[in-house]
């Protein structure tokens, strides 16, 4: 909840910052303009190159998250945080000072702090915390006046922005792979530009050599990544394959889901697979992304509804039945065909509310009641349908 609060904080603190240098004529507002906008193009400039690059991988590269040489593209994102920022600061740090470039940065991180206290309120502290550092030092630095005090309230701006994003640009990786890369490529990026403020005012353009080698090998990476095996022993590739046997028609298939690179060769040449992508189930929401094989049923028994008792209503009848699975499957779901026909439904006393759908899935005409446990006694089962026509269930 203090988050919002101390994001502002932090946002007032650096323009009061500025406003002191401005009283003393240290600094001026074209200058904090340009440390502004460094910071920008530094940090989104890496982070723009980063969604391509990821978009790019993902996509014509047909790269999975984890390809089997990760490594190389982990490491081509780290290299867009890095030479990006100091590209940009090469080639326009010597048009503004390192005070600006500072309160510019403290600006930066303090509306990234609002903006994502809003949005994302659980990610706000990677930018709070350096912004809220940076904004009192920034404002105490041109009050002490002691020499020693910038350099030591750069480093604490640098290691609170390294305590809080380093540590998740290092884990990132291991938990989204290349589709969380722009995200590593953003924290990076924006350490670096706070590594770099103390020496913004010394470069030189001619010294942009080296971060353009250094993106030029970033983005050589990227191009040479989908060359390269996706898969390998050490990492190869997920791939699940779902048996599902129709117990009124006695047949059974084998399904797979492709993915953008397809089947493996040595499991399309064992079977005919269908060349069409089909649902795994009729019931199955969404466009068919599975590839199926007929396959030799297995003879597993189906779950049953016993019929314990009807009684006929004024409006139709009352059914009471057992749901149950003879092979002890562990879960389970009941598909409802004409759920409009339901007055009421129960599971073991719990009211299935299926109109609202707050319980129900809802696929196109159908309810699915999803049964995440099974019990071995069965699940009873109470319910009023209106008509005397026959009731289809799953």
């Amino acid at each position: 909840g203090w988050n919002l609060p101390l994001s502002i904080l932090a946002l007032l603190l650096a323009v009061a910052a500025f406003g002191l240098r401005r009283s003393r004529s240290s600094l001026e507002p074209r200058e904090l303009g340009r440390g502004l906008g460094i910071f920008a193009l530094a940090v989104f400039g890496a982070t723009v190159l980063a969604v391509a690059s990821s978009w790019f991988l993902t996509g014509p590269g047909r790269l999975p998250a984890w390809p089997a040489a990760g490594w190389l593209v982990e490491l081509a994102f780290w290299l867009l945080g890095i030479s990006v920022p100091t590209l940009a600061i090469v080639r326009f740090g010597h048009r503004t000072s390192a005070a600006s470039l500072w309160i510019g940065t403290s600006l930066g991180f303090a509306t990234l702090s609002i903006a994502v206290s809003l949005l994302l309120p659980g990610a706000a502290y990677l930018f709070l915390a350096p912004a809220l550092v940076g904004g009192v030092l920034a404002l105490l630095t041109p009050l002490a006046r002691v020499e020693w005090l910038p350099p030591v309230a750069w480093s604490l701006t640098i290691i609170t922005a390294t305590a809080t994003q380093l540590t998740i640009a290092w884990s990132l990786w291991e938990a989204m792979g290349i589709t969380v890369g722009p995200a590593i490529t953003f924290c990076v990026a924006s350490i670096t530009v706070l590594v770099l403020v103390p020496a913004a005012e010394r470069t030189a353009a001619a010294r942009a050599r080296v971060p353009m080698i250094v993106l030029a090998l970033a983005l050589a990476l990227i191009a040479f990544s989908p060359l390269l095996p996706a898969y390998s022993e050490e990492s190869p590739r997920p791939l699940n394959l779902y048996f599902v046997e129709n117990a009124d028609t006695g047949s059974a298939q084998l399904a797979a889901r492709p993915g953008r690179r397809g089947l493996p060769v040595a499991l399309t040449d064992a079977a005919d697979w269908s060349e069409e992508l089909t649902t795994l189930f009729p019931w199955s929401r969404g466009p068919g992304r599975y590839g199926k094989v007929q396959s030799e049923p297995l003879g597993a028994v189906p779950p049953t509804i016993e019929v314990l008792d009807q009684q006929d209503e004024t409006t139709g009848r009352r059914i009471r039945a057992l749901l149950s699975s003879p092979r002890s499957a562990d879960q389970g779901a009941l598909i409802i065909h004409d759920p409009a026909r339901i007055e009421s439904l129960h599971l073991d006393g719990w009211e299935i509310e299926l109109a609202q759908g707050e319980t129900a899935t809802q696929v196109d005409a159908l309810r699915i009641v999803r049964l995440m446990t099974f019990p071995s006694e069965g699940i009873r089962l109470d319910m009023r349908v209106r008509g005397e026509q026959p009731l289809e269930l799953t």
